[in-house]
């Protein structure tokens, strides 16, 4: 009877403390507020999401941020087993499954409210001179132009130092999506420089961000189907749509 009781205290010792889930994924991302950052509540609103549809399915998350391109690339060489928001574009989807949207957003031109400018098609984007952060996907057309020369560029690292070539007039114009680019402006310029900059009305690209899942990783599809599922689950009961709201007034800066 001692030693039945010695075994059991032994199992019990060495069996790990959980809290309920059942494992923990190791995630790579870069920040883009006031969707992503490592200094907002709870990761931002993609990271809160994020979160809670793998806690519904019972599996927590170690988020590491760091530059976005290290974060794709790390994902693609297993130091990540996924990396969240991305588009989903056709050169990606090589390397990656693209799971389930997580966010979407509209994408417009950046300019100085005194820069003459307008277009309706490609064609009409020759005369400008465009500014883009690395490692971002815009459209097909325009990174076509882009890679063909068509249009004069310059890639900078970071978007706020887009911004600022819009200041100094060293760029033109500038793509960036509606809300993580206004809450830039409004968070990293001063106020008489933000009232310098507007957007063009036209779409430039409807676009939805992607958790993505290394292809040469064994068990992407299991993680992949366990996020969508998760995903769908919170997306049902309104979480997402509550937290959205919650994000355009603030509250993950709180």
């Amino acid at each position: 009877m001692m030693r039945k009781i010695i075994f059991l205290s032994l199992i019990l010792i060495f069996l790990p403390v959980t809290n309920g889930f059942s494992q923990t994924l190791k995630v790579g991302t870069g920040e883009f507020s006031p969707t992503i950052g490592s200094n907002l509540k709870y990761g931002g609103y993609a990271s809160h999401m994020l979160r809670l549809a793998f806690e519904s399915q019972g599996i927590t998350l170690d988020i590491e941020y760091v530059p976005w391109k290290r974060a794709l690339i790390g994902t693609k060489n297993g130091d990540y087993d996924l990396t969240y928001y991305w588009y989903c574009s056709e050169d990606r989807r090589i390397d990656f499954y693209c799971g389930d949207a997580l966010v979407e957003s509209k994408m417009y031109f950046f300019h100085l409210k005194t820069t003459s400018f307008d277009w309706k098609t490609y064609a009409d984007l020759s005369p400008y001179f465009i500014g883009f952060t690395s490692s971002y996907h815009y459209s097909k057309e325009l990174m076509e132009m882009i890679a063909a020369g068509e249009v004069n560029s310059f890639e900078s690292a970071k978007d706020i130092h887009n911004f600022n070539m819009l200041l100094a007039k060293r760029i033109d114009i500038f793509p960036m999506t509606e809300l993580e680019g206004l809450y830039l402006i409004s968070k990293s310029l001063l106020a008489e420089q933000a009232e310098q900059i507007t957007f063009h009305p036209k779409t430039l690209l409807n676009t939805t961000g992607h958790v993505m899942f290394p292809k040469n990783a064994e068990g992407s599809l299991k993680w992949m189907a366990i996020y969508n599922k998760g995903l769908s689950e919170i997306k049902a009961q309104g979480i997402l749509e509550e937290y959205k709201i919650k994000m355009i007034n603030g509250w993950y800066e709180q």
